[in-house]
């Protein structure tokens, strides 16, 4: 069976539209059902919102702060938004202890994917910095090229 990724994109927007109450009635063990079955199939954005639940204790899921950022981190292996997501929990200090050099750590990965977010988020942490992030992310940015119109 071919993998359909518009229909496993929409089972994660359902299960999204289904915890904030969109569609009339929300419905949070649905939402995790769905969620869960994409997960099986290894669907990002799935892995990567059921991190968050578990993060803030969302969808009838027990907060577990640690689960959250074990997930959130198997996601950034290859996913910037995850990537980014940790960049600002942890220059924020969000349910961890505030931390620029592992935010900075985080957001240079996503920078490099191109996530603008992240982007912005070194060329504001960097301003005057020399720590060995904001010399890589100099180093970046020498070496990348100028975007076309």
């Amino acid at each position: 069976m071919p993998i359909d990724p518009l229909r496993e994109f929409s089972d994660c927007l359902w299960a999204i539209i289904l915890e904030y109450g969109k569609a009339g009635k929300k419905d949070s063990a649905k939402s995790l059902e769905l969620l869960r079955a994409a997960e099986a199939k290894e669907e990002i954005i799935a892995q990567r919102a059921l991190g968050i639940a578990y993060f803030e204790g969302k969808m009838g899921l027990k907060k577990d702060v640690k689960e959250g950022l074990r997930r959130l981190e198997q996601t950034a292996k290859t996913d910037h938004t995850s990537q980014h997501l940790l960049g600002r929990i942890y220059e924020n200090g969000w349910e961890v202890k505030k931390d620029l050099n592992l935010a900075k750590t985080w957001y240079l990965r996503a920078a490099k994917f191109g996530f603008q977010g992240s982007f912005d988020a070194m060329e504001r942490l960097c301003k005057g910095a020399k720590d060995p992030q904001c010399q890589d992310w100099q180093a970046f940015r020498a070496n990348k090229p100028a975007a076309t119109p």
